[in-house]
């Protein structure tokens, strides 16, 4: 009954022939012995639903992040990360996170909350007094983080390719690695009239997301990229995870494919560290699964802070959402499954935990056509059958 319930939730929140795979697995003196996936049948059923999907879709390059029991206990390749180099993904391999990268914006943003610096429900002129959108409508961090604040996406702004070759004009500093939030809202779109009041509609936005960035850098008085390193990836040891910075060398960063006319093509690398706090991060499966892992185990915020980010947020006319703070969001009898999916130029991604149960998933793919929803059902649904 559990199992179908998962099914159900997952349905609502929202390769290569397996003989030719080549893989890299995390050793098995590197796993926790008490991990479920310390038996052979276990590990070959959760590798042959990735197999079985990437046949079927025929992506070209997947990684695989296992937590049990709040431990990682599984992180495996498959396919590649280079088709015509015939480079096969390994644990080294560097994948975009995309949209997943929204939920460090909330995490945050959480933190300077416990530290008295922000308050979710306060208009963000307060910390950011140059911003005014064309109608002069109050919008807060809450709203941004859950996407209610009105803020249009790509196809609501005009001219917004303008505004972002103005930003790539700049002249930013190294360690900025193209990420500076308050310019790249101020450039792109934050003049730009709102689709509606504030609190009124759900509307996904990266930009949204992006301005909520450039709050966190206000009410930090630091750099995005300075109070993720220091609040974040040093404390979790997260050595790959950086901006998806075009002019940063990253020995290990995938191709990514397209789909045209039938054909499977190689996508230009294309800078997206601009919108770092919507969709701009990049790091191996280990690092991403750590991450995964730090939310399960509560070790980045106060205890109190993650009900409140993992809860649906509501419509002024009390219509719930199914997103939360930067998470989607759904609760069933006996769990609560919370995570993200990412879409994006090379890139498709999954992070997907329950965090009662104290278990997850995370796939990275750098196929565009992949359809990650199923698979990520039949992992969870493999998983809750092997930790009852």
């Amino acid at each position: 009954m559990l199992i179908r319930s998962l099914a159900f939730a997952l349905t609502s929140i929202c390769v290569l022939a397996s003989c030719q795979s080549r893989a890299a697995t995390l050793p098995l003196s590197r796993l926790t012995a008490q991990s479920s996936l310390a038996s052979q049948p276990h590990r070959a059923e959760l590798d042959e639903i990735i197999k079985s999907a990437m046949a079927q879709q025929k992506l070209v390059g997947l990684a695989l992040g296992v937590v049990e029991d709040g431990k990682v206990t599984y992180l495996k390749g498959y396919g590649w990360a280079n088709q015509a180099a015939q480079q096969p993904v390994t644990l080294d391999s560097s994948f975009r996170w995309a949209s997943i990268s929204k939920t460090v914006t909330a995490v945050l943003s959480m933190q300077l909350v416990a530290q008295g610096r922000l308050q979710l429900d306060a208009p963000i002129a307060q910390y950011w007094p140059d911003y005014r959108n064309a109608q002069g409508w109050p919008v807060t961090q809450r709203q941004l983080l859950g996407h209610l604040g009105g803020v249009g996406n790509y196809d609501d702004v005009t001219a917004w390719q303008a505004g972002l070759q103005n930003y790539h004009q700049r002249q930013l500093a190294p360690e900025a690695q193209g990420a500076n939030m308050v310019l790249a809202a101020s450039d792109v779109f934050a003049s730009a009239p709102l689709m509606n009041p504030p609190g009124e509609v759900y509307r996904y936005s990266t930009f949204g997301s992006m301005l909520a960035g450039a709050v966190v850098e206000k009410a930090g008085a630091a750099p995005y990229v300075q109070q993720f390193d220091t609040r974040i990836r040093q404390p979790l040891g997260l050595t790959t995870l950086h901006p998806d910075y075009a002019a940063l060398q990253l020995p290990h960063r995938v191709s990514g494919y397209y789909q045209a006319q039938g054909q499977i093509k190689v996508r230009q690398d294309e800078d997206v560290s601009w919108k770092l706090a919507g969709g701009g991060f990049t790091s191996n499966v280990g690092d991403l699964t750590r991450y995964m892992q730090a939310l399960i185990n509560q070790e980045l915020l106060t205890p109190e802070a993650y009900p409140e980010m993992w809860t649906s947020q509501q419509t002024q006319a009390g219509k719930a959402t199914g997103y939360g703070l930067s998470f989607a969001v759904s609760r069933q009898v006996g769990f609560t499954e919370v995570g993200h999916f990412g879409a994006q130029e090379k890139t498709r991604t999954v992070m997907s935990f329950l965090p009662e149960r104290k278990l997850g998933v995370v796939i990275m793919c750098n196929s565009e056509w992949a359809n990650l929803a199923p698979v990520r059902t039949a992992l969870l649904s493999a998983l809750l059958k092997n930790n009852p």
